[in-house]
């Protein structure tokens, strides 16, 4: 669990999870392909592959997703801050609601434990219309979440507010 960062979350090890515990199937094998233009890291070697099995493997990849599913409350904060970038995948605002998924901000944070920081935060639509307009309105937001600090994001964010 210390590349977390690198694989599966909780949500796709309880999915794999359920794939392999369907009777029928009883093992899945993955054969991982990378963009040729990512390249396959060093690390890995040249076809990777997985298999887990209910034999061997499942019993793993629950546990992972039970670990992952672990609330750090140290890590828990309301960050305040202006909002000083907006990252969107679609061309107008009012394409928004139509598209799933989330838009990423940037919220300058200043706090005394950690100094000024760039955090990113991922919203929904609503919000991140919400974020467009204090930006443009030069005003503060608040966001409740887990900081993560390498690099700086704001996970599972919610209660956004204009302030």
């Amino acid at each position: 669990m210390k590349a977390y960062d690198h694989g599966l979350n909780a949500n796709a090890c309880e999915d794999l999870a359920a794939m392999v515990e369907t009777p029928q199937v009883g093992e899945i094998k993955f054969d991982i392909a990378f963009s040729p233009e990512w390249g396959v890291p060093e690390d890995i070697g040249a076809r990777p592959t997985a298999t887990i099995g209910q034999a061997r493997g499942l019993e793993v990849i629950q546990e992972a997703a039970k670990g992952l599913r672990v609330i750090n409350y140290k890590k828990q904060r309301t960050i305040v801050g202006k909002v000083r970038t907006l990252h969107s995948m679609e061309d107008t605002p009012a394409e928004l609601f139509s598209i799933s998924g989330l838009q990423d901000i940037m919220i300058e944070w200043e706090s005394e434990e950690f100094g000024k920081r760039q955090v990113r935060v991922s919203l929904g639509p609503e919000e991140y219309l919400l974020a467009m307009e204090a930006h443009r309105a030069g005003r503060s937001v608040s966001v409740f979440g887990e900081l993560e600090r390498r690099p700086w994001r704001l996970e599972n964010a919610r209660d956004f507010k204009v302030v």
